[in-house]
């Protein structure tokens, strides 16, 4: 963002445009676009809606944190995985700390899902099984898994709203998944 314009590109665009944002006191995000997000029509092997949703999120979430240094690990590959219901990424931090984020990729206005281990994305939710079946590794599973018990800041967690314009709003969550933060500029939160 330079002198409260925020460069903006509609996916699949060529051409380029500055829009002066004002501020929506409803949900006061900041946005993250980029000419290379990729859309609903990107995805045609999937046939549902609602698949078509998913793979666009995850994709586009981990390119957000590839793009801004971060370190997949494990199986993160932001690739969607129909009938997988699992962490959608876990990264190194490039700057820590937090020494790892643990990221959630959802479509528009979806929700975090309600489960029998707690609210998707919560410190309950994250469980060991969970962090195994992502691909860790056990030393990285017990940092995770301490980071998140001793609340020392080693570990965040973030949701990636994809809105159907192909922006991206990066929120904080706590340690129930609620919204704890703004919407983050991750450049700014690196140092960039």
């Amino acid at each position: 963002m330079v002198g409260g314009y925020v460069s903006s590109l509609a996916p699949g665009k060529k051409a380029f445009s500055n829009v002066d944002l004002k501020p929506d006191v409803t949900d006061a995000i900041r946005r993250t676009d980029v000419a290379d997000r990729k859309t609903l029509d990107d995805f045609p092997e999937f046939n549902a809606l609602n698949h078509k949703k998913a793979a666009v999120g995850e994709y586009n979430a981990h390119a957000l944190m590839m793009e801004n240094g971060f370190t997949p690990l494990g199986k993160t590959d932001g690739v969607y995985k129909p009938g997988s219901n699992g962490i959608d990424g876990i990264y190194r931090h490039p700057n820590p700390p937090p020494d790892f984020v643990i990221t959630e990729a959802k479509y528009n206005k979806a929700r975090l899902g309600k489960t029998k281990d707690g609210k998707q994305m919560s410190n309950d939710w994250l469980t060991h099984e969970r962090l195994q079946e992502a691909g860790l590794s056990r030393k990285e599973i017990r940092k995770i898994r301490d980071g998140l018990d001793f609340a020392d800041g080693s570990v965040e967690k973030y949701l990636i709203r994809n809105k159907p314009d192909g922006a991206l709003v990066v929120k904080r969550l706590d340690k129930r998944a609620n919204i704890a933060s703004k919407a983050l500029d991750l450049e700014s939160e690196l140092g960039l």
